[in-house]
């Protein structure tokens, strides 16, 4: 490649990580964040198929932090690196497609192309937590660039280096995520396209030689088989940190099988429930809620106006959309009008899409509210049906690399409804490719405008590069997690409200991950034991809480999770401890300890939420729950005439959870009649004035809906009415 082409490379290298660091979580996230960070600290075996070689370069990273409360910040970086080097790899292998070219408009083209795919909405959100999808780009880069870099220098005496290092980076990708495998067809083709020509070059050149070049092919693949197994090697920590019996220890769920079959199981995720090709409706339940998704239609046309309408438009096209048009929040979409859908910025479009081309009131989530008014779309489309007048190769190997990350990955994924979170990382190698579009895009508008005039070639240029620059400012907010720390203090807030000795029950990623985090790479409430229903099971689950014996050797607590999925065991056994359930020897008259849940809810450790932030998705959850638990408190503080207390909780969970930031106009009516209850009277004027200006333009903004959008929102409509009505009987203006 050219120097100047080497120089970008890394400076948009520096451009991408920069950006992400800045923009980077200061601790874990949601999700496997916790469990990622945890395992990858002290290489322990996290949930099948395992990511080896990234926890070891993850752990690299954490070495360099100066105390156990950088660690997170350290393996979340590492995310943020690999990020930026992806951007550099991106540019590189635009510039090899398009022949590396000494143009000004080849090297403008490359540069928007990847800067598209810097500031793109998937790839932001993975670069900024600890999770593997940052990495796994990278090395998906890497094969691509590897792959390019033979294609070029085919020819020559020591071409063979390249397959080989391809070899090794192929089986080093597997261990970071099998979403690698999906380049292996455009690699492929590579190989193919040119391989009837390589053996006719030598075969011509080389009449006499033929033997040694046959000798020379056999060692060649012996060294890439070499270099593949080589390459798999990381996988061998897995059975040897499960057999040191670490805390985060999936592989021992198959105990008591042979260390080969236990292995196999491991890698296939045996563990997890597979959904076949067909039907395409497999889940228990699914079929009540696919109605809507089939068309009314029954048999293969239902299945596959499902697959059109749900698997492939509504769990791959809006995700292409988000990246490259424009996205109306960030909360996840359930097939909803507005809620996770894709907007334009453009009116007439947006009334089609969500009903309404107004902004949202000003207390909706807007953060992750982006318009990008179709222009890195469009420019993806030119690229697209224009890339016919290049190489016949390299339009196949970008279009492989976007059917494979994209249609046919949805086929395979085959989608249940609903997903228990937005999936749109899954498919970020066909959008890492559509930024490969944009980029043959671009060189073909610049171009055709400079035949056109000089002048105006320079001014569609800057234009052009302006499309990644408006991305960026749409994007920042959204994707600045720099002061996200609800994970942190979710679980810390549920750990704190344990006794010391205590056992823990949670159920499900959210409300367990974070707690491990805490523990194992913290090493913070080390004293209280941890259980995953999950992974434990029911049947010990009992065991554990001694329900066949009577005798409690020590205190034990339920996450909200955990207990409403197991309420029915212990029905009349269950007391509010705070934020957690505790479980009693015997049944008990009162549904809340109130001494435990005053201290709890009292103690120093606050919410802290960011004063000019959306609250991420997830935590609205908890703070939504917590709130819950706070009136349920305060109910019983009141009915058992400890006002001072109940004044002191409310007063400290105001402040800390303003309930205008839940989004909930029924539950922010409960809570300002409960700040009425306990005297708190400027508290109550304030929050009741917020209330009606808030209900009032949600009302204004979906009135302005036509009838039949009005109808699909009723819900929410009708929330507003009740908490409306509400407050005009409790409260007289």
């Amino acid at each position: 490649m050219r120097p100047s082409t080497h120089i970008i490379g890394w400076l948009l290298a520096a451009l991408g990580t920069g950006v992400y660091l800045l923009t980077l979580a200061p601790t874990l996230s949601f999700w496997d964040c916790g469990e990622f960070i945890a395992t990858s600290y002290g290489l322990q075996v996290g949930h099948p198929p395992g990511a080896p070689f990234y926890q070891l370069m993850a752990h690299l990273f954490m070495l360099l932090a100066s105390s156990s409360n950088t660690l997170a910040w350290w393996s979340n970086a590492f995310s943020a690196v690999c990020g930026g080097l992806s951007v550099m790899l991106l540019y590189w292998n635009i510039r090899l497609l398009t022949g590396d070219k000494k143009s000004v408009i080849s090297h403008l083209a490359a540069i928007t192309g990847a800067m598209c795919y810097l500031f793109c909405d998937t790839a932001w959100f993975s670069a900024v937590e600890s999770e593997v999808y940052s990495m796994a780009m990278l090395m998906s880069s890497l094969l691509i660039w590897v792959m390019l870099r033979w294609y070029r220098y085919r020819s020559s005496a020591d071409a063979d280096r390249w397959l080989v290092l391809l070899s090794l980076l192929l089986g080093l990708s597997v261990c970071v995520h099998l979403l690698c495998l999906l380049t292996l067809p455009a690699l492929l083709l590579l190989f193919l396209s040119k391989k009837h020509q390589i053996w006719s070059h030598w075969s011509i050149r080389s009449p006499r030689y033929s033997k040694g070049f046959v000798t020379t092919k056999i060692h060649t693949l012996t060294l890439c088989i070499v270099m593949l197994v080589l390459g798999l090697t990381p996988y061998v920590i897995v059975p040897i940190r499960a057999a040191a019996q670490t805390p985060i220890n999936y592989y021992a769920l198959s105990e008591g099988k042979d260390c080969s079959e236990n292995f196999l199981n491991y890698v296939r995720r045996e563990q997890y429930a597979h959904a076949p090709l067909f039907p395409r409706i497999w889940r228990e339940g699914d079929k009540e809620y696919a109605r809507a998704w089939r068309g009314g239609h029954e048999g293969i046309v239902g299945e596959m106006t499902y697959f059109f309408t749900y698997q492939l438009g509504y769990m791959y096209f809006r995700y292409l959309m988000w990246n490259f048009s424009g996205r109306y929040d960030s909360q996840q979409g359930f097939g909803s009008l507005q809620h996770g859908q894709f907007i334009t910025g453009i009116p007439p479009l947006d009334r089609l899409i969500v009903g309404s081309s107004s902004a949202p009131p000003e207390h909706f989530p807007l953060d992750g509210r982006q318009v990008y008014y179709l222009l890195p779309f469009l420019l993806g489309l030119i690229g697209l049906f224009c890339s016919h007048r290049g190489s016949h190769t390299t339009r196949w190997v970008v279009g492989l690399l976007f059917l494979f990350g994209g249609v046919i990955l949805s086929f395979y994924l085959n989608h249940p409804i609903y997903e228990p979170r937005e999936r749109d990382y899954a498919y970020i190698l066909s959008f890492y490719a559509f930024c490969i579009w944009i980029a043959f895009g671009s060189e073909h508008l610049m171009q055709w405008i400079s035949r056109k005039s000089r002048k105006l070639g320079f001014v569609s240029a800057l234009l052009l590069l302006g499309i990644p620059i408006l991305m960026a400012c749409q994007n920042w907010k959204g994707h600045d997690r720099s002061q996200w720390r609800m994970a942190y203090q979710v679980a810390e807030n549920l750990l704190a409200g344990c006794s010391s000795g205590g056992l823990l029950f949670t159920y499900g990623d959210n409300d367990t991950f974070p707690l491990w985090y805490i523990q194992q790479v913290e090493g913070r409430y080390t004293d209280i034991d941890v259980k995953n229903i999950n992974l434990i099971g029911p049947h010990e689950m009992i065991r554990l809480t001694g329900y066949e014996n009577s005798q409690k050797h020590k205190p034990i607590y339920f996450t909200h999770f955990a207990h409403d999925a197991y309420d029915f065991l212990f029905s009349d056994r269950w007391q509010l401890a705070g934020f957690v359930y505790q479980l009693r020897p015997f049944a008990v008259g009162d549904a809340v300890n109130l001494d435990a849940s005053v201290h709890a809810m009292t103690r120093n450790i606050s919410w802290n939420l960011p004063a000019d932030r959306d609250v991420e998705e997830v935590a609205m959850h908890f703070l939504i729950q917590y709130w819950r638990d706070v009136l349920e408190v305060t109910d019983s503080l009141c009915h058992n005439n400890r006002m001072c207390d109940a004044r002191s909780i409310m007063s400290k969970t105001l402040g800390e959870i303003p309930p205008q930031r839940l989004l909930d106009p029924i539950l922010s009516v409960d809570i300002l009649s409960h700040a009425c209850q306990v005297g708190l009277d400027q508290e109550a004027c304030n929050l009741l004035e917020n209330l009606r200006i808030s209900i009032r333009q949600q009302l204004q903004y979906y009135t302005g809906m036509s009838e039949s959008n009005q109808y699909v929102m009723h819900r929410a409509i009708l929330a507003c009415q009740q908490a409306e009505a509400l407050l005009d009987t409790l409260f007289v203006e």
